[in-house]
């Protein structure tokens, strides 16, 4: 991943999670996100403005769209 927030991502297309590593460490698990909506964070030129667009609500520090959770890490295939 090419961003200056976002590290690496994970979709896990059976559950419909998308995993993002933050540059911080941290690891957000944001559920129910169609594999169209996948398609598109990989598409987009700028990941973070994808997190903000269809992830999160813009200018809120703790709004989300999408439901949310911290997670340890990427999960095994």
């Amino acid at each position: 991943v090419n961003s200056s927030n976002v590290a690496a991502a994970q979709y896990l297309h059976k559950t419909q999670k998308l995993i993002l590593q933050y540059l911080d460490g941290s690891f957000y698990a944001y559920d129910s996100v169609a594999e169209h909506e996948a398609i598109r964070f990989v598409q987009h030129m700028s990941k973070g403005t994808f997190v903000w667009d269809y992830l999160r609500i813009r200018g809120t520090r703790l709004g989300h769209k999408k439901p949310y959770h911290k997670v340890g890490g990427f999960v095994e295939l």
